[in-house]
């Protein structure tokens, strides 16, 4: 079956326990079982399989959690949120839910409360640097970003919309801010495609009621303004179900009327990721019982520790024991230097991998950083960049192999991991080391450790030029500026100009060098993060402002398809795929990321109802 979206609670104007299934396969609508506690300005979000209602308004402040399982079509009551509060957005990442800000009882929250089901309990988190309430929310590549939302002043004749983006990171705690929204607004909703963060309608100072959509890309970390919908509203939902995103409900106008109108949107193609247009590339798949010498420097760091051992499966590197120093590592590195742009690849399969804390596998460019698959311990386990100027960004994961990219473009920086043949973004940042930079395949520990075995395979770099260790001293200078031209002298001791592809790696100077990936674990579920609405008071009927389109969007309106049978306030995504294993968002349009938008009880029609996509496999 196609997947599915839930609407769940919300007013329409009495509030509601209502839960209603959408199948956009079939633009059809029918009802399942009610949520036990009606109520409006909830958040909502999916982790296993199960759909959780997070908090609300039932005519006083609530924390109430419950669980939906779409297999039974019941609930089940869970541990309540310890903050009771409204116009807050939830986000499932890594198994967890974290939510985010809201009001209870006039006063805007920077409190974020994380929820395991796996063990029915809740963490208190470090707060949002800036309060707020009634904002969006959505994840893409394991990072949180939260949107919008208003400060002290949300009524229709408020001043507190704001634009303020900030990322969080569940792995590390920690938060960071990025570009502003160009649109000032609150009582909006997001989605996720192909990566890019969608911000949708929402209410602006003074009344204004929004059409517009504008698209956040975290690798670039910059905003673009896009086709609006065809009816400005706020307090509505948004989800992504393929690469179509889904606008739900919400209030038109100040005084007007509620909106059951369904709306779907495609998003512009994604754009390439940018790789270089090199040159000169290399390639090694490793298969070999011995080693290429000429290609590969085989004591790098620490070599009385670390050794390496060709053989037919991969090249299999080692790293012994260190009771005597805090860090040790060892490495090979190819013989040339990367010059300008470049695109370095490498699968990787752990072998003997201990959990202490420290132990690492990366793909570097020295000095300029590294993208690594790392354990910090039981339970800590990452994808992670490593860049000179902004240091560590990391990704939960469970993969025990993979395939690990880094790029160069100009001085922009990007590590990568793939997952179901698709890249996925860690982190891109610009301002980075744009000097030559020798490829060096790493493993590194803290002791004590047993020690660490690491396969590696398929081995390839496009560069703009590489400069090579032709005279064979050992020593990479100007005298090893090779031509690399087919037939040329100086090719000795040169990758080839046109390297033989590896069975798994074709190395090419187009902009989408993508490699079939090394087989990656199967996952056991992926949540959904969700998309919230928000609620407001019924002020005086005002008429609002006419919203119009940025002079550079196309106001090409979505198309409208079956209403929904009630307004709605908020969307949530459910993935039920039994193919499905990571709680973290992925990047393909296949599998689009989770959205989280809250609802807040100052708006009017903002139902705090949820949509929840589930998908059959």
């Amino acid at each position: 079956m196609a997947d599915e979206i839930y609407a769940i609670g919300g007013h329409s104007p009495a509030r509601l326990a209502s839960v209603e299934k959408y199948r956009p396969a079939s633009d059809t609508w029918v009802s399942v079982s009610a949520m036990p506690a009606a109520r409006s300005v909830l958040a909502a979000a999916t982790v296993n399989n199960r759909i959780y209602a997070i908090g609300g308004y039932n005519g006083t402040y609530v924390g109430i959690v419950e669980e939906y399982d779409p297999s039974t079509d019941s609930w089940t009551p869970k541990a309540d949120m310890p903050t009771a509060r409204v116009g807050h957005a939830a986000v499932a990442v890594g198994g967890k839910i974290y939510v985010f800000g809201g009001e209870n009882g006039g006063s805007d929250l920077a409190t974020v409360e994380a929820f395991n089901p796996a063990t029915n309990t809740w963490t208190t988190k470090s707060p949002m640097p800036t309060p707020r309430r009634f904002v969006a929310a959505a994840a893409v590549g394991g990072l949180i970003y939260i949107a919008g939302g208003c400060s002290i002043s949300c009524g229709y004749d408020g001043t507190g919309a704001l634009t303020a983006v900030e990322r969080y990171n569940p792995a590390s705690d920690t938060w960071l801010t990025v570009s502003a929204m160009p649109t000032a607004r609150w009582a909006l909703a997001a989605a996720t495609v192909n990566g890019r963060i969608y911000a949708i309608g929402g209410l602006g100072n003074n009344g204004t009621h929004y059409a517009t959509v504008e698209e956040y890309d975290p690798s670039t970390d910059a905003w673009s303004v896009r086709s609006p919908m065809s009816t400005p509203r706020q307090g509505h939902s948004a989800d992504a179900v393929g690469n179509r995103i889904y606008v739900v409900g919400g209030h038109d106008r100040e005084g007007g009327s509620y909106v059951g109108a369904v709306e779907e949107y495609t998003p512009p193609a994604a754009t390439p990721t940018p790789t270089p247009s090199p040159a000169e590339s290399f390639a090694d798949d490793f298969h070999s019982p011995t080693l290429n010498d000429s290609k590969w420097f085989t004591t790098i760091w620490e070599d009385t520790l670390g050794s390496v051992e060709p053989r037919v499966d991969g090249l299999h590197q080692f790293l012994s024991p260190d009771n005597t120093a805090p860090i040790f590592a060892a490495g090979i590195g190819l013989k040339c230097n990367v010059i300008g742009d470049f695109d370095a690849q490498a699968g990787y399969r752990l072998v003997n991998w201990p959990a202490a804390s420290g132990t690492r596998v990366g793909l570097h460019g020295v000095p300029g950083g590294h993208v690594s698959r790392v354990n910090d311990g039981p339970g800590a386990e990452f994808y992670r960049t490593h860049f000179l100027v902004d240091g560590v960004v990391s990704v939960p994961t469970t993969d025990m192999e993979g395939t690990l990219r880094l790029t160069r473009v100009g001085d922009v920086w990007s590590g990568y991991y793939m997952e179901d043949s698709n890249w996925v973004l860690i982190r891109s940042h610009g301002g980075e080391d744009v000097s030559p930079s020798p490829i060096v395949l790493s493993i590194w520990d803290s002791y004590p450790s047993p020690g660490i075995e690491v396969v590696w395979e398929n081995f390839t770099v496009v560069a703009d030029d590489l400069q090579c260790d032709a005279d064979g001293d050992g020593v990479l200078d100007e005298v090893d500026n090779c031509p690399l031209e087919p037939g040329s002298a100086e090719n000795d001791g040169c990758p080839l100009s046109t390297p033989t592809p590896s069975p798994t790696h074709t190395p090419t100077a187009t902009p989408t060098l993508t490699p079939t990936p090394t087989p990656t674990p199967t996952p056991t579920a992926t949540p959904t993060p969700t998309a919230t609405p928000t609620p407001s008071p019924t002020p005086s009927p005002t008429p609002s402002p006419t919203p119009t389109a940025s002079p550079t969007a196309t106001p090409t309106p979505a198309p409208t398809v079956t209403p929904s049978p009630i307004a709605v306030g908020g969307i949530v995504e459910l993935r039920t795929s039994p193919n499905a294993q990571r709680d973290q968002p992925a990047s393909d349009s296949s599998l689009p990321l989770p959205a989280s938008v809250a609802v807040g009880l100052l708006v009017i029609g903002a139902g705090g109802l949820y949509v929840v996509r589930m998908r059959r496999g």
